[in-house]
């Protein structure tokens, strides 16, 4: 399993070293003080998704669930365009997949929606968010963007508390 995630990091990042290759202690310590720390600012607001000014947004999607909540809100804005995609099968929700939908016409405040596939419902857990949340993260990163907004995914009725989704 973790090669498999330094293989794909590799390749998103464009990382060349090879993952199981052993580095001298010394230059892993080089490496490690070379390294930028960037902070990382949150910023937490209730209100209207469709209203968040941001260069994308990132929605959690069920495999086989109709919009709602969130997801419905940005769909009615969007003449309910993510209900006919989903009914002909364009969009796809399994776990960790991803679908960006650009946004035209200034019908929400964002330039951008992301779907976050988190698989069947009922079966979503801490594990998968961090999953998920990766991918988001080197996605939105692939967009050069490095600010996002995003509801808080895996918090909703049957799936995990609202704790484990912030953590």
């Amino acid at each position: 399993l973790r090669y498999a995630e330094e293989t794909i990091t590799r390749a998103v990042t464009g990382g060349r070293h090879h993952p199981l290759k052993q580095l001298p202690a010394e230059e892993v310590k080089k490496k490690a003080e070379r390294k930028i720390s960037v902070p990382l600012h949150i910023e937490v607001i209730r209100g209207d998704i469709t209203q968040i000014q941001a260069p994308v947004i990132v929605i959690g999607h069920y495999k086989g669930v109709a919009p709602v909540s969130a997801e419905g809100a940005i769909d009615k804005a969007l003449n309910y365009w993510i209900s006919r995609a989903d009914q002909f099968g364009i969009i796809g929700a399994d776990l960790g997949e991803l679908f960006f939908i650009p946004v035209n016409g200034g019908k929400i405040a964002a330039k951008a929606v992301l779907f976050a596939g988190m698989g069947e419902p009922g079966k979503f857990r801490k594990d998968d968010l961090r999953y998920l949340m990766t991918n988001v993260t080197y996605a939105v990163a692939a967009l050069g963007v490095d600010t996002f907004a995003s509801v808080l995914i895996g918090s909703g009725e049957g799936s995990i508390s609202r704790k484990h989704a912030l953590y």
